[in-house]
């Protein structure tokens, strides 16, 4: 399956990078790697995450990194990462 990043998500990737680069680029870049680095795998395993209890259905799904949780959608060929939301930050 193809993964593709909204624009929403890879703006809330952007708004991470640039606070977190506030006290630390060098952590601010490893965290942003770890974000996409953990969606990879989504591509053959696309029900990996469990179900997004908030939306309630089985086509959306999370994962959580660090204090992130990664939004998505499993479509026939595509998965699209429609958020990535800080749990800090509710």
């Amino acid at each position: 399956m193809t993964i593709y990043w909204t624009n929403d998500a890879l703006d809330h990737v952007e708004a991470i990078r640039d606070l977190l680069s506030i006290t630390s680029p060098k952590y601010a870049e490893m965290v942003v790697t770890e974000l996409f680095d953990r969606v990879r795998p989504l591509a053959t395993l696309p029900r990996i995450g469990p179900i997004y209890q908030k939306a309630g259905l089985p086509q959306i799904r999370e994962l959580l990194v660090r204090s992130y949780r990664i939004v998505y959608y499993v479509g026939r060929t595509q998965i699209d990462i429609i958020a990535v939301l800080d749990q800090k930050r509710r």
